[in-house]
Order: structure tokens, then sequence, then C-alpha cells
């Protein structure tokens, strides 16, 4: 009776880090023999994520290959047509899924994200900080700890309220239910 492949005796024969051999196990690939692994490859990785293969033996079919140079392909290394076409389009379908996700509102720019965060955060910083001479006069006439306390939590209240409404105007964001109430509707 032959003993079973140990995963890292597995990744040799597949040419793979005894790393990706690790991940691919916690992907859930059966790691009991090569041809289980390669059957998992086959079913779970993503063609366009993976470096082109040359057979061992063939020779590059131009300089460019040999040099290291145009193309992006490593030195010594020669991608077939088909592969590098089947890599393109899959490459173009992942591109539009991402863009089409985006104009759904999926997905948002980042560097946009943080200008519109950017720009509400220093309207609530701007709010806040003149919040104090704005209601100054209005406290000062009360003469309960409690009523100061009410205009206080109303005007903090609304300023929270505003800073929501410019980043659900600014990002287009559906934050319906967990929306802070209106100033108007905020009772004193």
């Amino acid at each position: 009776m032959t003993k079973p492949l140990s995963q890292n005796a597995i990744g040799r024969a597949l040419g793979l880090s005894s790393s990706t051999m690790v991940k691919m196990r916690k992907a859930g690939c059966p790691m009991d023999s090569v041809a289980s692994v390669e059957a998992w490859r086959k079913e779970h990785l993503n063609v366009a994520w993976c470096k082109p293969t040359v057979p061992q033996g063939t020779a590059p079919v131009d300089g460019a290959a040999q040099t290291g140079g145009g193309g992006g392909m490593p030195r010594g290394r020669v991608e077939s047509f088909n592969s590098a076409r089947t890599r393109e389009k899959i490459a173009e379908a992942d591109r539009a899924e991402m863009e089409a996700a985006r104009l759904r509102g999926l997905y948002l720019v980042k560097a946009d994200f943080e200008r519109h965060l950017f720009n509400a955060g220093r309207m609530l910083r701007d709010t806040l900080t003149n919040c104090a001479r704005r209601i100054g006069a209005e406290v000062a006439g009360l003469t309960s700890p409690e009523d100061c306390e009410q205009v206080i939590d109303r005007e903090h209240r609304a300023a929270l309220a505003s800073f929501s409404q410019n980043l659900h105007l600014s990002l287009k964001l559906d934050i319906g239910a967990v929306q802070a109430p209106a100033a108007s509707e905020v009772k004193p």
C-alpha cells in the first residue's frame, strides 16, 4: 500500500508554492491527489488571474519574450494567442461588471467618496464651531439647565441632520431609516 502524497508534494508536482496550497486548502480544495487538485483549480480559478505557462523545452517566439521587454511578459515566457485572448476577454468582462455596478450605485469611486466625506465633515465642524455664537443669546435667557440642554441638543441634532443630508445628496446614498430627523422635526 502506497503512502498518500503530502500537500507539499502535490504542490511540487503542480509547480505551486506551499503558501498557495495552504490558501487553496482553506478555500475548500481537496488535497488527496494531484488529479483532484487540478480538477478543483480548473473549476474554481479565474483564468485571468493565472500566469501564462510554457511547456518545458519551448523556445520563446520572439525577441521581446527573451529580453523581457514589450508586452509585460516575464523573461522566457510565451503565451498562446488563445490564452492571451481568454485572459483579455475575462478582464474586459470584469471591468464591464464593475462599471455596471458603479452605474447602479453599488460602488463608489474612492477619491469621490473621500472628497464628499471631507466636505461634509468640514461643514459639520463649521456648524458645531459656530453653534455657541448662534445659540448663546438664546441660552443666556434660560433659567434651568434642562432648558439649556434642550436648546443645545436641538442644535446638535440639526447639525447632524444637515451632515447626513449633505452625505445623502452628494453621494446619492439611500440612507432612508437611519437618517436623522430634520431640524424642523426636532421639538425644543
